[in-house]
């Protein structure tokens, strides 16, 4: 069954009701993943709330996404206060991501069009490359010194 233009429309409009639950979804089964993760000693319970995790955290970046489109809520401030949550699991700057992904839109096709995420071929050709990479572990210095410059 194919949605329809009209339908993606309305989906798609602002709706503070609609907003609010995905927030309090979003948290509750943050929280919920967490706190299940963290106090269980059944391996399949901690399997689960750890794969929830997971999930719920990459919905985060698309509330995140929405946030700093202003397409979630109606004010730029509570866009912003949210957007800033939604990245705290992540480690993302609300702001930084921002100018990055609104630097994406404006030079979309371009040379001056820059991936987000940059995904070195080189460093992939070494163990402590490999391993940096799949970490990410130098990701909590990179954002606290971005979150240092750009608050």
């Amino acid at each position: 069954m194919m949605i329809t233009e009209q339908e993606i429309r309305t989906l798609s409009k602002k709706n503070a009701r609609r907003s609010a639950f995905k927030t309090i979804l979003y948290l509750m089964l943050l929280c919920s993943a967490i706190t299940f993760s963290v106090i269980t000693t059944n391996d399949f319970v901690y399997f689960l709330s750890v794969v929830i995790l997971g999930i719920v955290i990459a919905h985060g970046v698309e509330l995140q996404h929405e946030c700093l489109h202003h397409n979630l809520y109606r004010s730029i401030k509570v866009n912003r206060f949210f957007g800033i949550i939604y990245g705290l699991p992540m480690l993302v700057s609300y702001t930084h991501y921002q100018a990055q992904h609104l630097h994406h839109h404006t030079f979309l096709g371009t040379d001056k069009d820059e991936e987000i995420i940059d995904y070195k071929s080189e460093q992939l050709k070494t163990i402590s490359g490999l391993f940096t990479r799949i970490t990410n572990a130098n990701r909590f210095f990179q954002f606290m010194v971005t979150m240092i410059n750009t608050t």
